[in-house]
């Protein structure tokens, strides 16, 4: 397994296998993961740059090369590997981030024998009826009937928006806005992933909704939230994070840490704290119960760092403080390169 450091190429010409031609530069440029708020996502930037990266990423080794196009800081078109020799062995088809489908190429007496896994199509109609029915079950707050019509394993959706109604009212509406499916071969079904936007009396925010299809049935699965920009619930628990950072109170730290053992090993290597810190978004998590996380922006030994608190939304919508974690705000983007 080898690793190469990233450089972008424009003007002279690469002639792919598949004929696709990708200018290129002899400027390398390095480029970074950046968290971005309210996505709980990251996005490509080049070093010194604020604004997302686009263009074409080139990395080689001995072995293969790979050509990436970035849009506004997210895959998009082609992810390429060739050999040595040029030939084609892998693409995938990016759309604003989101992989669609990858064709494998293998050479069998010399010529390339192409082969499809993992297309992701549109949603159709029955299917929006499907995530519909589920919507308004929700929305009436007939949850035995959506356990009947969905048949989840592990979700308990009544939980999940009797605490979501405590935080932000009564459900008004929702509209499906898109649903993509793949098919997953190895379990034989289809993930049909709906985004939504729900809209309740104090928020409206969009949502993942995931439902497993087979083929003479379905089976509902969680909810994923999209990051919140502003502070849910507001507590003061990062003023004492804060204080005990910058005098370095470690005893303090680790038991604010709970579970998380990484955490001690970065609390041991601080050198400096910035007394400052921003506000980046929160984002809501569903396991055994519904988790809020709150994400600030700080400086440590003079990089920004992510900061990460976690609590319990108890009943009523108070907040119970359960861990933090420590994580980069930005990170070297290494391109791993298959060996075949």
């Amino acid at each position: 397994m080898k690793y190469t450091i990233l450089f972008v190429i424009l003007q002279l010409v690469v002639k792919l296998a598949n004929s696709q031609s990708y200018p290129i530069d002899t400027n390398s440029v390095e480029l970074y993961q950046q968290y971005t708020a309210g996505s709980s996502d990251y996005l490509y930037y080049e070093k010194n740059s604020e604004t997302p990266f686009s263009g074409i990423l080139i990395s080689k080794t001995k072995r293969d090369k790979i050509f990436i196009e970035f849009r506004d800081g997210k895959l998009h078109g082609n992810y390429v590997i060739l050999n040595s020799k040029n030939d084609t062995l892998q693409i995938t088809k990016f759309d604003e981030g989101l992989a669609m489908y990858t064709v494998d190429y293998t050479y069998d007496t010399g010529k390339p024998v192409k082969r499809i896994k993992n297309k992701k199509l549109k949603g159709s109609q029955q299917d929006y009826e499907i995530f519909g029915k589920a919507l308004r079950y929700v929305q009436d707050k007939k949850f035995n009937e959506l356990n009947a019509f969905l048949n989840p394993l592990h979700s308990d959706y009544e939980t999940t928006f009797t605490k979501l109604g405590s935080i932000f009212g009564i459900l008004d509406s929702f509209q499906i806005k898109e649903i993509i499916n793949e098919k997953i071969e190895v379990q034989n079904c289809t993930y049909m992933l709906a985004t939504i936007e729900l809209y309740y009396k104090k928020e409206h925010f969009t949502s993942e909704f995931l439902i497993k299809k087979f083929e003479r049935s379905i089976r509902g699965e969680g909810f994923i939230f999209k990051a919140f920009v502003d502070d849910l619930i507001p507590d003061t628990s990062i003023n004492d994070i804060m204080s005990a950072l910058q005098n370095q109170d470690l005893k303090t730290l680790i038991q604010y840490a709970g579970r998380d053992y990484g955490v001690e090993n970065k609390i041991n290597n601080i050198q400096t704290v910035d007394s400052s810190f921003v506000f980046i978004d929160c984002a809501l998590g569903f396991m055994n119960e519904i988790q809020l996380i709150k994400h600030y922006l700080i400086n440590i030994n003079g990089e920004d760092q992510l900061l990460a608190l976690s609590y319990k939304i108890l009943d009523g919508g108070n907040l119970q403080f359960q861990g933090l974690g420590i994580h980069s705000f930005r990170t070297k983007y290494i391109v791993k390169h298959n060996i075949y």
